[in-house]
């Protein structure tokens, strides 16, 4: 990987200080110049077409976006050097400023604003991992695996800083991530280079060049793929060939399941398991005002909430985060690093990309088959400190749940048996349950309806088509009956509302798993403003699980607009008292004496497998 020359000597033949080229400046050029070196060619990443250093592209990208000579192209070999920004891990620090033009270089970033990353519990366990292994003799080959956006790269990436700078070890990073070569970056010391393959046969001997010091490759971005597989092959050829020398491989995926190429040729392998982001890992990094700050426009998953609400910064920042958390969920790049309409596209193609649904449900399909959809499994501890799959949020959770059905999700349950023990995923599932009973499907009975349980005893709802709908501006299909759910997660508000044209009903639900719940009326009135339906009755259901039926407490403060008559009647415990016990029938009628009601009950969902 030798530097190119200096600009100074390319002077004569470089046009001065050219303009952003377009590809027909590109092409004109090379016809120009047929015989240019192609050390001339490489010192092009001085010019920029298109807003892009010409370094920065593919051969095929060179000939295919912008009009390169494909014989030009093919010698297009760039090597950069550079300063390596200093990051040395301590495990003490549970912060770290990261350079971002640095890790474009890593292929780890399209955004070039400054970040710091919060090191989470799991960040410190996986460097621990990375550093043992250096001194095993036992293992020469480690994988780190775990859902996509969770951290695994960008740990290894401050590993292989965290060496260089403070042991006497050369690191060769082989991205994988492009759909051509591979892009390689070599740290040694204080120094960075990039590298562009033109072909992925010449790594090999990149690799081979370094055998005085101990050498650690990284192969960041390895999926089950021709062109991946090919580069895993000549990296296991250079481990393997010379046993006289410290090597090592290191190799990030972000497949489900346990791949073949995992399992690999060779015995000295260790595998590294990296769980999604909880909650309360994003709670603990916002508390932070640098990290705060520059992942706050992604923060954008929330209702507005009226002018009138006043909340602490604390509370301010915790709403965002819980609001992102429920469409993001443990995807930590999708929660700080993509708007909220960018991750619902995310997930929805990859929800699409489905072929069988049922297969991929329960399980039958292998994790690893099609990376895309990856994107919706999470990984969660349970009780027995095991790794779980499970949906990667709460949409995505829903979503699939409407997809597949009841009965489906009731097999796929039963993977679950520790299911009680554990609250993140029973909270989960409990969520999925309800939204796969709502959804319009073709029961043995014919009837479209599912049986809920109240105190007063069994009732049965409607299932209808579920459709998606913004609260702030709602548009509602035409049909007699519906199921909506929000697009945006609502703390304190409602998980889905149901309307019947015909009776003038308008049902809120809020599903929960927990003894208690928040109860937010300027979401509830401000949808009920913006329906521009004539309601004659309005139901508030908390849905729990049967075994808190008896000790939910139904919330007791806020009030509902109950009637197009402007008529506010202050909501009370289910038996009208102040007291909230929940008994009774809770009916609240128009205080002017007109026939709307509005009431709010506890209701259960029997989700046994």
């Amino acid at each position: 990987m030798n530097p190119p020359p200096a600009a100074s000597e390319l002077s004569s033949v470089l046009p001065p200080n050219p303009p952003t080229w377009t590809r027909e400046d590109v092409k004109k050029y090379f016809e120009s110049k047929p015989q240019l070196p192609v050390q001339y060619i490489a010192s092009l990443h001085h010019e920029h077409v298109a807003g892009i250093d010409l370094p920065d592209l593919t051969m095929e990208e060179l000939v295919t976006s912008y009009g390169f000579p494909r014989a030009v192209a093919k010698r297009f070999e760039k090597v950069i050097t550079a300063v390596l920004p200093q990051v040395v891990y301590n495990n003490s620090v549970t912060k770290y400023d990261l350079d971002q033009s640095h890790r474009r270089d890593f292929q780890l970033t399209d955004t070039p604003e400054f970040v710091r990353l919060y090191a989470r519990p799991m960040f410190h366990r996986q460097m621990e991992f990375l550093i043992d292994m250096l001194t095993d003799d036992d293992t020469i080959e480690a994988w780190i695996v775990g859902p996509p956006g969770t951290g695994k790269s960008t740990t290894t990436e401050i590993f292989s800083s965290h060496i260089t700078h403070t042991q006497d070890t050369i690191v060769t990073w082989v991205s994988c991530t492009r759909a051509t070569h591979p892009l390689l970056v070599r740290l040694e010391n204080t120094t960075k280079q990039t590298c562009g393959l033109t072909k992925t046969s010449s790594l090999l001997t990149i690799l081979q060049e370094v055998e005085d010091k101990p050498h650690v490759v990284v192969l960041n971005g390895y999926i089950d793929s021709i062109p991946a597989e090919k580069t895993l092959a000549y990296c296991r050829t250079w481990l393997r060939e010379r046993t006289d020398l410290t090597r090592k491989l290191v190799v990030v995926s972000s497949m489900g399941g346990r791949s073949k190429a995992q399992r690999g040729p060779t015995k000295k392998c260790r595998t590294f398991q990296v769980s999604s982001w909880i909650l309360e890992e994003y709670m603990e990094a916002i508390k932070d005002d640098n990290l705060f700050k520059s992942v706050e426009k992604y923060l954008d998953a929330g209702v507005t909430v009226p002018s009138h609400s006043s909340l602490s910064e604390t509370a301010r920042r915790e709403t965002m985060i819980t609001s992102k958390y429920y469409l993001g969920g443990g995807f930590c790049r999708g929660v700080f690093e993509m708007s909220s309409d960018q991750l619902t596209k995310y997930f929805r193609q990859a929800i699409e990309s489905i072929d069988n649904p049922e297969a991929y449900v329960l399980g039958y399909v292998g994790g690893h088959s099609r990376y895309v959809t990856n994107r919706l499994v999470g990984s969660m501890l349970d009780s027995e400190g095991e790794f779980q799959s499970i949906a990667i949020s709460s949409y995505v959770a829903r979503e699939l749940a409407v997809m597949v059905g009841p009965r489906l999700l009731e097999q796929f349950l039963k993977r679950f048996p520790d299911l009680e023990e554990n609250p993140s995923i029973q909270g989960f599932f409990f969520e999925a349950k309800f939204f796969s009973l709502i959804r319009l499907t073709r029961r043995p009975s014919g009837q479209e309806r599912f049986q809920i349980v109240t105190k007063d005893g069994m009732i049965s709802w409607e299932s209808a088509r579920v459709s998606r709908f913004d609260p702030q501006n709602p548009s509602l299909p035409r049909t007699p009956s519906m199921w909506l759910k929000p697009e945006k997660w609502n703390q304190g508000g409602y998980d889905a509302i149901f309307i019947d044209r015909r009776q003038s009903l308008l049902r809120f639900i809020q599903v929960t798993i927990q003894h208690n719940h928040d109860f937010k009326d300027e979401y509830y009135n401000s949808l009920i403003d913006k329906i521009g339906l004539e309601l004659k009755t309005i139901e508030v259901y908390f849905v729990v699980p049967v075994d808190r039926l008896s000790v939910f407490r139904i919330p007791q403060n806020g009030h509902l607009r109950t009637c197009p008559c402007d008529i506010k009647a202050h909501l009370r415990g289910a038996d009208g008292t102040r007291d909230g016990t929940g008994n009774g029938t809770g009916e609240v009628t128009g205080e002017r004496g007109c026939s709307c009601v509005a009431w709010r009950k506890v209701a259960a969902l029997d989700w046994s497998v």
